[in-house]
């Protein structure tokens, strides 16, 4: 868990929600090996672990992801998991 404590004293409000913000905005990202979008273009509810290339940022379970295909071109957002079924779209 993350701790914002300065001093024993908690950051004032508006610095609360601003860090709370960074948090919400900046998704993790991963990209997808060459032809394995096309799932996700057929409206596919789910993304295979075998179908992720790279991951880039802080991802464990749970965390919202955005997904790229392997040119580049955002493809959607999703649910990350540890299993094979590693991210649901949402």
């Amino acid at each position: 868990m993350y701790s914002f404590m300065v001093n024993n004293k908690y950051p004032p409000p508006l610095l609360r929600a601003y860090i709370l913000l960074i948090f919400i905005a900046v998704y993790s990202k991963i990209t997808l090996q060459k032809g394995k979008e096309i799932s996700v273009q057929r409206l596919h509810p789910w993304l295979f672990s075998g179908a992720i290339k790279l991951k880039e940022g802080f991802i464990t379970e749970g965390t919202i992801v955005e997904v790229y295909s392997s040119g580049g071109h955002y493809l959607c957002t999703g649910l990350y998991g540890s299993g094979s079924i590693a991210i649901r779209v949402i």
